[in-house]
This record gives C-alpha cells, sequence and structure tokens, in this order.
C-alpha cells in the first residue's frame, strides 16, 4: 500500500546547518561565481539590456525651450525556471532509539545529503558555463598558433598565461565596456600556473615568493579567483570498479560577474533560486525535512534545491580551451 503523501514543512534547525555546511565548502563553486536571484516563483522571466543601448553616443545639443534627444532602450525577456532536485536518507527507529544522540545522527545524514547536493550543483554548473560553446569568446591553447583566437598552451616553453589573460580582458571589455573580475580554473590549471616560469620570475622579489591563489588574483588584477576542487565518483554503486576524480575538467573561465545582481545590472551569468515562501524554504532555494514513516518504521532525513544556471551575457566572458597543453 502506498505511503500518504503529506505537505511538509522545511525544518529550520537542519536547513540552518545545511547553510553553514555549504558555506564552508570551498572546493565546490556553483554558489561562488555568479550573483544569485531570490524568486518567489519557480519560474519567470528575467530582462536581457543591449548593451548598445547603454553606450551608443546619442546626446544632442538642446536649443532654448526645447524638450531634450529622447532615449529609447525596451529590454527584451528570456525565461528561467527553477528544477528541484531532491535526496533523503532513511533513519531505522531501531538504530535512532539505540543511538545516544538523535540529533547528531540527523546532522549526519544532513552533511552527506548536502554533499551530494554541492556535487551536483557543480556538475550542473560545469555543464552550464565551463566549456567552449557557452560564450562569444573561445581561445584554443596550441603548440603552434597559427590563427586568430588561438594561444600557446601554457604547458609550452615561452608561453605567457598573464599578457593573455590581459588581453582577453581587453577584449571584452572593448566590447562591451565592462572589464571580466573573476576566474575560474581546474585544479591542473592552477598547478600549472604556481610552477609556470613567467609568473615565478614575475613575482621572484615578494616577500615569500611563492604563488598562492592571493597573489594569482593581484597578479591579473581580479576580484576572485576560484578553482573548482569537488570531486566525485562517477560509476555506479556496484559497478566492478569505481572511478573518481575532479568534476572540473581542464579550462580556464574569465568573467564579469557583479557584487550583487539587478534588474539593471549586466553579468555573464546569474544563478537563480525558488524560494518556496509557502512551505518555508530558505534564500538558498531549497532546504530539510525530517519526519516519519510509521510503515517503514523509519525517519527520513530529505534535502532539496531548486535552481537555475541562466547564461544572460555571453559577451561577458571567455572560455580558454587546452589552456596546458594542445588537445588536452
Amino acid at each position: 500500500m502506498p505511503t500518504p503523501v503529506v505537505r511538509m514543512h522545511y525544518d529550520k534547525p537542519l536547513t540552518d546547518m545545511s547553510v553553514a555546511y555549504i558555506q564552508a565548502q570551498e572546493k565546490f563553486i556553483a554558489r561562488r561565481v555568479f550573483p544569485q536571484v531570490t524568486t518567489e516563483f519557480q519560474s519567470d522571466v528575467y530582462y536581457v539590456w543591449d548593451k548598445d543601448d547603454y553606450m551608443r553616443d546619442e546626446a544632442q545639443l538642446r536649443a532654448p525651450a526645447t524638450e531634450a534627444a529622447e532615449v529609447t532602450a525596451r529590454p527584451a525577456t528570456e525565461p528561467f525556471l527553477c528544477r528541484e532536485y531532491a535526496l533523503k536518507e532513511p533513519i531505522p527507529w531501531q538504530r535512532r532509539d539505540n543511538a545516544d544522540k538523535v540529533l547528531n545522527m540527523e546532522q549526519a545524514a544532513m552533511m552527506r545529503i548536502s554533499q551530494k547536493l554541492l556535487i551536483r550543483q557543480d556538475r550542473l554548473w560545469v555543464e552550464k558555463y565551463f566549456k567552449d560553446s557557452v560564450w562569444d569568446t573561445t581561445y584554443t591553447g596550441k603548440s603552434i598558433p597559427s590563427s586568430a583566437g588561438e594561444f600557446l598552451a601554457w604547458g609550452e616553453t615561452g608561453s605567457t598565461p598573464v599578457q593573455d589573460v590581459d588581453a582577453a580582458k581587453d577584449y571584452i571589455e572593448s566590447k562591451t565596456g565592462f572589464r571580466p573580475n573573476v576566474m575560474v580554473v581546474s585544479p591542473s590549471v592552477l598547478t600549472l600556473l604556481k610552477h609556470h616560469p613567467d609568473i615565478i620570475d614575475r613575482i621572484k622579489y615578494t616577500e615569500r615568493g611563492i604563488v598562492t591563489i592571493a597573489l594569482l588574483k593581484a597578479l591579473v588584477d581580479l576580484d576572485a579567483f576560484l578553482v573548482g576542487r569537488g570531486v566525485f565518483t562517477s560509476t555506479p554503486k556496484g559497478a566492478a570498479s569505481q572511478s573518481r576524480g575532479f568534476i572540473m575538467t581542464d579550462g580556464v573561465l574569465l568573467a564579469y560577474a557583479p557584487d550583487a545582481a539587478g534588474i539593471e545590472t549586466p553579468s555573464a551569468g546569474y544563478t537563480f533560486a525558488w524560494q518556496d515562501i509557502d512551505s518555508g524554504a530558505g534564500e538558498y532555494g531549497g532546504g530539510f525535512r525530517r519526519y516519519g514513516v510509521e510503515e517503514k518504521k523509519c525517519d527520513y532525513v530529505e534535502g532539496e534545491f531548486c535552481l537555475d544556471f541562466k547564461v544572460v551575457g555571453k559577451d561577458l566572458a571567455a572560455f580558454f580551451k587546452d589552456p596546458i597543453e594542445e588537445g588536452q
């Protein structure tokens, strides 16, 4: 017989613990790159402004007692849909009754579920943003660059990663009026940059002479330099052998992202989070519940998130493909 379904509200203590856990997980980057737009609706539209309407020189001389020249700027609209992802873990009553502290069991379940939800979010983020087919500008690493849009791969002798990034920033700013301020790299790219002779030469007279993330951020003049270090198991449960690795494949995303979202604030991307106010969902687009099922003699800890990662400014970012060596 199917278990009766009842509408359950979010559990604030578990949800708050989950938020704290998420904020402490610096290995995952899905929530840290682009601003978040919290919405009361699961689906709606957002405005897309034509940048030429901002940069066109339209001011005109005005004769006395006449009206000023008028600007007609009308935004287009694009839809978003915050899809719901959820996961639950059972706590059998027999095991719960024998536990010293029930809250510890629920907190442990919350942490395991939060970890898996973070993995899902980062994989969605990488699929949406971290590839060359998304953005207007792509640079491809080559052992011998021969055409526009190619650069000397940073694993090659004589390569110039700092100069390449600066040139990309100049190009995007010249086309949009906004200078990229965020850089996201894979772990292998970070390792390469930390040992790159050009970068080491640039910082050799600093206090410690050691390449750190903070130093790299300052070297290329960014507000944020982020490394996606989330790890996941790519093989199904029960497989003869298990395969684990970084979620983020080799690459570099250089993008413009404002400090906060706004109706008329350009950004390469926005994260839309559905705050289901009726059920008490948090501003992160989800939360945690706990409830019991008598037929199974167990309690459940259940977590979810409702997000949509949207590209809202294809010309406000550039992707560096194969930055380490050609074809990698």
